[in-house]
């Protein structure tokens, strides 16, 4: 008598008839598979992961356990340095340890060709060796050198009366238009058909530009800016000489320009310094 067919076999039986209905199995498969499986026990089904013993989970848990330590470990170790106080993050890492302060107005880039001053222990000035005590008090003014003539660099006048032109390299002087326009009203101050203009950059800054009436080009003055504080012009209609004076620290700087009807040049071998604060420059 045959024995009864276990759960699993018949299980078993239902698989492989089911793949031979799908066409997974050709009917000689199915034949072969079966007579396998009747002709030998069948093994054992998988013990489901959840009956399995709690040891196995046991090494995984263990690992995941070791590491998140580890980690934990290793953030502790770089938050605490040696001597157990957290490291301060250093904010102003970037900043420079003197930050100077900028410009209220910016500089127009045809600045960036003024004339370079002549240094001011240059032996051929021959004056920063006339100066013995550079810590005179600030009331005490400097005693201004003889200055060039006035007349000994006259200029033609001209006629002309184009207005400022902010368009081309115009451009760089357009955040002063109105201050320049309002200038350019004045009339004729300087050389033979110019017009130069000054107008406050901050404490103590000036800068200014000279507009050629003939054709409305705009040029920055050879000196101005938080470079040459307290800066003073002294100029006059028909010559082409440019007087300036500034004060370096406790010394004030007297300087001459030319100009050619294009650009300034510095007057050669005229640049004096004087201890004290600049005096009022006289017209």
């Amino acid at each position: 008598m045959d024995q009864p067919l276990s759960e699993e076999t018949v299980e078993r039986l239902e698989r492989l008839a089911k793949l031979r209905v799908s066409g997974v199995l050709t009917d000689a498969e199915f034949e072969l598979q079966k007579r396998m499986l009747l002709a030998t026990p069948a093994p054992p089904l998988p013990t489901p992961v959840s009956a399995q013993s709690g040891l196995t989970k046991r090494p995984v848990f263990w690992v995941i356990l070791v590491s998140t330590v580890i980690i934990v470990g290793i953030g502790l170790l770089w938050l605490f340095r040696p001597g157990g106080q957290p490291v301060a993050v250093e904010e102003n890492r970037t900043q420079p340890q003197n930050p100077q302060p900028l410009s209220s107005a910016p500089v127009p880039p045809d600045m960036r060709s003024r004339p370079e001053p002549a240094p001011a222990n240059d032996p051929s000035s021959g004056t920063s060796a006339d100066i013995a005590d550079v810590n005179l008090p600030l009331e005490q003014e400097a005693v201004a050198p003889v200055r060039p003539e006035f007349s000994q660099y006259p200029a033609t006048e001209s006629g002309g009366n184009v207005p400022p032109d902010f368009s081309g390299p115009g451009r760089a002087f357009y955040m002063f238009r109105t201050r320049i326009s309002d200038g350019f009203q004045g009339g004729v101050n300087f050389s033979g058909n110019d017009t130069v203009v000054e107008y406050g950059c901050g404490t103590g800054c000036r800068d200014g530009t000279l507009i050629d009436r003939e054709t409305g080009r705009l040029t920055a003055l050879p000196l101005g800016g938080e470079a040459n504080p307290y800066l003073q012009w002294t100029y006059r209609r028909g010559s082409n000489l440019l007087l300036a004076r500034w004060e370096d620290g406790p010394r004030c700087v007297f300087e001459a320009f030319v100009w050619n009807g294009s650009a300034f040049g510095v007057l050669p071998n005229w640049r004096r310094v004087a201890a004290g604060r600049c005096p009022v420059a006289n017209a």
